[in-house]
C-alpha cells in the first residue's frame, strides 16, 4: 500500500511525464509538417537559379538562332522546372481537382504573371539582360476529357519570339500522384525547335493509353509556320515516352488551332496555306484514326469541296490515293505527280475558278486555272465523311453548269 504522500508524488511524476511526452509528440508533428512543407518546394531554389542563368545571357532581339552557350541552360531550365513541378504535385492530396492543383503550382512557382520582371536570385542584378529566356513562367493543369482521373500539367517559359512548353502527365496511385509521362523538346539550335506557338493534347483511351500532342514552331518574322503532332505512350521511364507516330505539316498563324478527341482518335483544325495567290489561307482539317500503333489520316480533310481539291493536290500520294476513286487511281496519280513537278517551277501560278454542282446528285466540279497551262476541272463525289476525287479534265463537264457555289470574295 502506498501512503498518501507517496501516491501524490507518483501521480505528479506521471502527470509530468505525460505532459513532457505530449509536448515532444506535438514538436515531432510540427517538425514533420515542416519537413513535408519543405519537401513540397524542393527544386524551387534550383529553378530560380536556372532562371537567373538564362536571364544573364544577353540575346539580340529577333534572333532565331540559339547559341551553343544558351542551349544547355535551356535544358537545365527544363530539368529544374520539371523537378519543381513534380515535388509540388507529389504533395497534392489524392483526387485533388485540377483547379486546386493549378493554384498550388502557380503559388509555388510564382507563375502566370505575364509582364512581371524577373530578378535573378543570385549574382549582380545589374548583369541581368532584357532578354525573355526563362521569363513569363506559365502553368496550366487539367483533367483530360478521356481520362479525368489523370492530371495533365503544361508548363512553359519565354524564349526569343515565343515560348517553350512541356507536358507532365500524372496518374493516381495508392501512394499518391505518379509521373507517367514527360514530353519536352530536345536541345535545339534554332527557336523553331521549341515546342511553342501553340501546345495542345488529347488522351486516347485504351490499353495501353496513348496521348496525341500537337505544337507549333516558333519563328520571328513570318506567320507562315509549321506544326508537329506526336502520338506517345508511356515508356520504361517517364521522361522517355515511346513515340508511336510523328507528323509535320505547314500552317498559318491566323486563328487559334483547336484539337479535340474523337471516339477512334483525334482531330486538329487550324489555318493552312492554299496553292493559289488570291486566297492564301483556308481552314484545314487533320483527323486521325488510332488503332494500336497504326495512325491513319481519315476524312474529312477540308471543310468544303475546293479545300478538298487543294489538300488532295498538296498531300503525299500515299494519302491522296485513299481519297480517289479506285478505278481511276493510275490516271489520277499522274495528275498528282504532274502537279508536284509543276510546284517546283516558281513561274507557274494557280488560281481557283468556280465550284459548280452537277446534275448527278452529290457530284461537283472544281475549276483550277494554271498559268501557263490553262484550266483544269476536278470532278469530286460527296461521301458521308468528305469527298472522293473522280476525274480531272481540261474541259468543263456540261452536266455541271449551275451557279458558282463558292465565288471568290
Amino acid at each position: 500500500m502506498f501512503t498518501g504522500w507517496r501516491r501524490r508524488l507518483l501521480d505528479s511524476g506521471y502527470a509530468f511525464g505525460m505532459v513532457r511526452w505530449l509536448g515532444l509528440a506535438c514538436l515531432l508533428l510540427v517538425s514533420a509538417a515542416g519537413v513535408a512543407e519543405q519537401g513540397c518546394d524542393a527544386g524551387v531554389a534550383a529553378l530560380r537559379m536556372r532562371q537567373g542563368e538564362l536571364q544573364r545571357v544577353k540575346v539580340e532581339e529577333m534572333t532565331s538562332e540559339v547559341s551553343p552557350a544558351l542551349r544547355p541552360l535551356i535544358s537545365g531550365m527544363k530539368e529544374a522546372l520539371a523537378g519543381a513541378v513534380d515535388a509540388g504535385v507529389r504533395c497534392a492530396p489524392a483526387g485533388e481537382h485540377a483547379a486546386a492543383m493549378q493554384a498550388r503550382l502557380v503559388k509555388l512557382l510564382d507563375a502566370n504573371q505575364p509582364g512581371k520582371p524577373f530578378t535573378p536570385s543570385s549574382g549582380p542584378a545589374a548583369t541581368a539582360s532584357d532578354g525573355v529566356y526563362g521569363t513569363d513562367l506559365h502553368v496550366a493543369v487539367s483533367a483530360p476529357a478521356n481520362a479525368p482521373q489523370m492530371r495533365a500539367v503544361v508548363v512553359s517559359f519565354g524564349i526569343e519570339c515565343g515560348d517553350d512548353s512541356m507536358l507532365l502527365l500524372y496518374e493516381p496511385t495508392a501512394a499518391g500522384w505518379r509521373l507517367a509521362l514527360r514530353w519536352q523538346s530536345p536541345e535545339y539550335a534554332e527557336i523553331s525547335g521549341a515546342f511553342g506557338g501553340f501546345f495542345q493534347f488529347v488522351v486516347i483511351p485504351g490499353s495501353p493509353w496513348k496521348i496525341a500532342v500537337a505544337h507549333g514552331t516558333d519563328w520571328c518574322t513570318s506567320r507562315w509556320s509549321g506544326f508537329e503532332i506526336d502520338v506517345l505512350t508511356a515508356g520504361m521511364k517517364a521522361a522517355s515516352p515511346r513515340v508511336v507516330w510523328h507528323q509535320r505539316h505547314g500552317f498559318v498563324i491566323e486563328s487559334d488551332p483547336r484539337m479535340m478527341a474523337r471516339p477512334d482518335g483525334f482531330e486538329l483544325r487550324l489555318d493552312v496555306g492554299t496553292i493559289e495567290g488570291d486566297q492564301l489561307v483556308r481552314k484545314g482539317v487533320f483527323r486521325y484514326r488510332v488503332s494500336g500503333d497504326t495512325v491513319e489520316r481519315v476524312q474529312p480533310i477540308a471543310v468544303d469541296g475546293r479545300g478538298f481539291v487543294d489538300e488532295w493536290l498538296q498531300a503525299p500520294w500515299s494519302e491522296s490515293r485513299r481519297w480517289s476513286v479506285a478505278e481511276g487511281a493510275a490516271t489520277l496519280q499522274k495528275v498528282h505527280e504532274a502537279f508536284a513537278n509543276g510546284r517546283k517551277d516558281a513561274s507557274v501560278t494557280y488560281t481557283y475558278g468556280p465550284v459548280r454542282a452537277c446534275s448527278v446528285k452529290g457530284q461537283y466540279e472544281v475549276e483550277m486555272d494554271r498559268e501557263p497551262g490553262g484550266p483544269e476541272f476536278f470532278a469530286i463525289k460527296e461521301e458521308p465523311s468528305g469527298y472522293l476525287l473522280a476525274n480531272v479534265g481540261t474541259t468543263a463537264d456540261e452536266r455541271c453548269s449551275g451557279r458558282d457555289l463558292m465565288p471568290v470574295k
